[in-house]
């Protein structure tokens, strides 16, 4: 008896205008593993996820089962609901299922790699599936253009904050309008980003309220399409909407972002190498990062570490960590003693080296006890998502910020036991 694992995958385009939900698919390829009397593994769904790219945790998760060869078989709806890219549809068939003997079936397209016939039908079909997608990409951009020439706005993604898109035309919407011309007067009287999210903390937009940290304001500050412009592929021509700005204001504001900017760089970050320690030391508690913020006024400024899931934790819904800010003069001062101690004394030197302390185990377990924090966020993320309790829109960058973390966490680990390793080896050979 087959032991499947069904794996199911929708973007919302494709659920809107195809009829591909995820229940559907389900209750499918369910009937269709009863009927052959297969035994059901497990059900893999990525809801909300695009065909193009292999970043979909239950994909991965998918893959990470099928090397410890958990089933024998995979199972889905359509070839292109594993993948629209050839180069990709080909690596998971041969590189991951085949490789650890797991065939793979598609019900619709009724072929699975068991046969030769099978085989030789999954390169076709994958070859038509990347041509169907390379079309679908060229008819969008083409039909994006044929608007943008047109003075149109290009109808896709996000309606700019400010207008409503009515009848294939974006119309201002009076409340968000204010608000857009009140952002750019607060940035004309040198608020920063952030005072102005807190400004317009009691206004709301289609999108919710206004947040601070998020890049809502700047890009509504550098948007060309509140003075009525549309952005072609060949730069900016007047659109046929109503402008919010005139071009006198907009301009004035760019020359204030530029400062802001070339201030935010200078002053408000530790990633231009202005702090010693910035991005090295990792929090204990939680293994996050250590950068550089500070408080006060221009005057009497105070510069601080402080731990990355403390400073930013509403970004992302991660536990805010309680572990203690730290003035940057201490703990440099404290680090660079040390390495003086360190080169002036060389029994000190030695009992440094041989300590317990100096060991990288205890940096493993808190990227590993971190890396499982993001994996529990990812999942619930997607499980609200799976749930109906929140847009795509509204989970995309969350995503995207936990999978980018999650990533770099992998990394570290894998360096970081590699040092472990490392230095047992030189302390066996001395």
């Amino acid at each position: 008896m087959k032991k499947v694992a069904i794996y199911v995958r929708v973007s919302t385009q494709e659920q809107a205008v195809e009829g591909y939900s995820i229940s559907e698919q389900i209750d499918r390829l369910t009937k269709f593993c009863e009927a052959h009397s297969w035994k059901i593994y497990k059900v893999y769904t990525d809801p909300g996820f695009s065909g193009g790219n292999m970043n979909r945790p239950s994909l991965q998760k998918l893959f990470a089962d099928c090397t410890q060869k958990r089933f024998d078989t995979v199972l889905v709806y359509k070839l292109e609901r594993l993948s629209r890219s050839q180069k990709d549809t080909l690596y998971i068939i041969e590189d991951l299922f085949l490789t650890n003997h797991v065939d793979f079936i598609s019900m619709s397209e009724n072929f699975d790699t068991s046969t030769p016939f099978g085989r030789a039908m999954i390169g076709i079909l994958s070859v038509f599936a990347q041509l169907e997608r390379e079309q679908i990409k060229e008819r969008m951009a083409m039909g994006r253009e044929g608007r943008a020439k047109q003075g149109k706005w290009h109808g896709g993604g996000n309606v700019p904050i400010g207008y409503d898109f009515i009848n294939d035309y974006l119309i201002p919407n009076e409340y968000e309008a204010a608000q857009v011309k009140q952002i750019f007067d607060l940035a004309i009287r040198g608020y920063s980003y952030s005072d102005i999210a807190r400004s317009m903390s009691g206004y709301t937009t289609k999108y919710g309220p206004y947040k601070v940290g998020y890049n809502t304001i700047s890009l509504i500050l550098q948007n060309p399409i509140y003075i009525g412009k549309i952005k072609t592929n060949t730069g900016y021509i007047n659109g046929i909407h109503e402008p919010l700005i005139d071009e006198t204001t907009f301009n004035e504001v760019q020359k204030k972002v530029t400062q802001i900017a070339e201030y935010y760089k200078k002053e408000h970050t530790g990633h231009y190498g202005q702090y010693l320690l910035s991005g090295l030391c990792r929090c204990a508690s939680c293994g996050a990062t250590y950068s550089a913020h500070y408080v006060g006024t221009k005057k009497h400024r105070y510069k601080y570490y402080k731990c990355r899931n403390r400073a930013y934790n509403w970004r992302d819904g991660s536990p805010k960590c309680m572990s203690p800010n730290i003035r940057v003069e201490v703990l440099d001062n404290a680090v660079l003693n040390e390495i003086r101690h360190l080169q002036l004394d060389p029994d000190y030197f030695d009992e440094v080296s041989n300590s317990p302390a100096a060991d990288s185990s205890s940096l493993v377990e808190t990227l590993n006890k971190r890396l499982e924090n993001i994996q529990k966020q990812i999942a619930r993320t997607i499980r609200l998502y799976s749930l109906g309790s929140v847009e795509e829109k509204d989970i995309e960058n969350q995503l995207q910020i936990l999978y980018s973390e999650r990533d770099t966490l992998s990394l570290e680990i894998e360096n970081a036991t590699a040092d472990q390793k490392d230095t047992a080896d030189f302390k066996w050979r001395f």
